[in-house]
């Protein structure tokens, strides 16, 4: 009798020997719990990899020969919110549990069920998992049962058990640094937006002596915010936020002081 399983195998090993440009590289992508283990890792750092969704893609399409078709797992409503955006939702397997009662149990199950329905494909050579969990330690087992390579792309340092079980591993060190850095320079540029604000509505309250008391500083910049919490400005506040804006202002006593003729207001 015809073991179909080993006839699988057989025409998988066979395409990835002498026919790699057809071979099928399957992403399973288990966004949610990544998107959120990401942002404990740094702020934001789950939203912005959201963000670049397509260029994660092309990033790890550019490791594998031949075709890569990318699932993403994970309950839409909250990739919504984790900062995917709508085009990209429409290629998430959504695994909301409609009962509300298995948790993530549920979706762990749910997630390894449509991975192997996309196994009858015999193009499919390899499998790449992306997560941050360390349940999943039982799929490389049953992949390799059907003759397909496992490969794990995951953050977490202390997943060993994933580590152990994969066939390879990719470090996933690169593109997070890529991430972390534009956070970095969006930051700089929101800090300097926030200077530019500040500028703007401190520069015609300046004395005939080009200084302004910090309390009215206080009061101005409540005044403009639209907010009645005077604990955003308190002296140590109005301080550092004067001491943050550059070398050509400085904060004397009680006072902010111009020490340069530019235009801008800035405070050493």
């Amino acid at each position: 009798m015809i073991n179909l399983k080993q006839v699988r195998r057989a025409i998988r090993c066979f395409i990835k020997s002498y026919l790699p440009k057809y071979q099928v590289t399957l992403i399973v992508d288990d966004r949610e719990n990544l998107s959120i283990h990401l942002n404990h890792l740094r702020p934001k750092l789950g939203e912005k990899l959201n963000q670049q969704n397509a260029n994660f893609n092309k990033w790890i399409s550019s490791h594998y020969t031949g075709t890569t078709q990318h699932y993403i797992y994970g309950e839409s409503k909250k990739l919504l919110a984790l900062g995917l955006s709508r085009y990209d939702l429409d290629k998430v397997i959504d695994l909301k549990d409609p009962e509300k009662k298995a948790g993530k149990n549920w979706a762990d199950i749910a997630l390894a069920a449509h991975l192997f329905d996309e196994l009858l494909s015999v193009r499919v050579t390899q499998v790449l998992l992306i997560s941050a969990d360390g349940d999943f330690s039982s799929i490389p087992v049953l992949l390799r049962q059907h003759g397909i390579s496992s490969i794990l792309l995951s953050p977490v340092e202390n997943a060993k058990v994933l580590q152990h079980a994969f066939c390879k591993e990719l470090s996933m060190a690169p593109f997070l640094l890529e991430l972390d850095n534009d956070l970095i320079i969006q930051k700089n540029k929101n800090d300097a937006d926030i200077k530019d604000v500040v500028i703007f509505i401190l520069l015609k309250y300046f004395d005939d002596y080009q200084r302004i008391n910090l309390a009215e500083v206080g009061k101005i910049l409540i005044r403009y915010l639209n907010t009645n919490n005077g604990n955003w400005f308190g002296y140590g506040s109005l301080k550092n936020l004067c001491n943050a804006l550059g070398p050509d202002y400085m904060v004397e006593g009680n006072y902010l002081v111009k020490i340069g003729n530019n235009n801008k207001l800035k405070v050493a």
